[in-house]
């Protein structure tokens, strides 16, 4: 329902405007959409909220009851041996439960943590866009996207 929310209202924000080249240039835009500062700041904040802080939400939940599911397969597990005693299919199965639990918690904070780090300087820079003159904060942010730029044009280094 949330998602088609969000797709409704982008499909009326939202419209294609050629770009100001030389080329045949067609981008997705919402320039001349707003008559007012507040509608702008009403779309960031619903798309801040839907787009960024829900999905996190639900992500660290999900992976959270994930780990927590997990957990409480190993106490049933460790009740088992009690009343069976140390055979070698349960330490087998002890084993295989304790790795998986470890690998699912690795790969929910490296999922978490990337979904953070690839979204949240694109938020944080509409946010202080949006709610701030511009003119203020140019020349932090000209310098804000010259690290990240640095810091992406080093990962991919590494990558190689």
């Amino acid at each position: 329902m949330i998602m088609v929310t969000v797709m409704v209202v982008m499909a009326v924000v939202f419209h294609v405007s050629k770009g100001p080249f030389l080329e045949e240039f067609l981008q997705c835009v919402t320039y001349g959409f707003y008559t007012a500062v507040w509608q702008e700041q009403l779309y960031t904040t619903f798309s801040l909220v839907c787009m960024f802080i829900l999905p996190l939400f639900i992500l660290t939940i999900t992976y959270a009851s994930t780990f927590i599911t997990l957990q409480k397969s190993e106490r049933i597990f460790r009740n088992e041996r009690t009343t069976l005693g140390n055979t070698c299919p349960e330490f087998n199965r002890r084993r295989l439960l304790r790795k998986a639990k470890m690998r699912a918690l690795r790969i929910s904070v490296v999922i978490v943590l990337a979904f953070i780090i690839c979204w949240t300087p694109y938020y944080i820079s509409m946010v202080i866009y949006i709610f701030t003159d511009p003119t203020e904060h140019r020349f932090s942010m000209i310098a804000y996207y010259r690290k990240i730029s640095f810091a992406d044009t080093e990962a991919e280094k590494c990558g190689r």
